[in-house]
């Protein structure tokens, strides 16, 4: 399963990856688990996926806190900044759906990397 349950259960994507399985047990699956999307490829890279997402997601959320807590927000705030605008932003990063002000940063971050 790459995903996250708590994520699921909030309605966010996840894939049951399944490894050489024919097209009855697919759509066997697929009738078993009709919310979730299913995909026949390599799953041995799910934890390795799975294990990079959430430690990534985790850095960022950590800092976040740490950048916020710094300057007095209160924690309810952190909270939806980590929950609410960082999720938004990833689902829409993820869609292609970034706007004006996402893709700024995007610029400003691709540009500190180039330096």
């Amino acid at each position: 399963m790459l995903g996250s349950a708590v994520g699921m259960s909030q309605g966010l994507k996840s894939l049951v990856v399944l490894s050489n399985a024919s097209q009855e047990v697919v759509s066997r699956v697929k009738d078993c688990f009709s919310s979730l999307n299913i995909s026949v490829g390599d799953y041995s890279l799910v934890k390795s996926i799975n294990t990079a997402a959430t430690r990534t997601a985790l850095t960022a959320a950590l800092s976040l806190e740490q950048e916020l807590s710094a300057n007095n927000i209160p924690k309810e705030m952190i909270n939806i900044a980590v929950e609410g605008v960082m999720t938004g932003v990833l689902i829409a990063y993820s869609q292609e759906k970034l706007g004006d002000f996402a893709l700024s940063i995007i610029d400003e971050i691709q540009n500190k990397r180039l330096l």
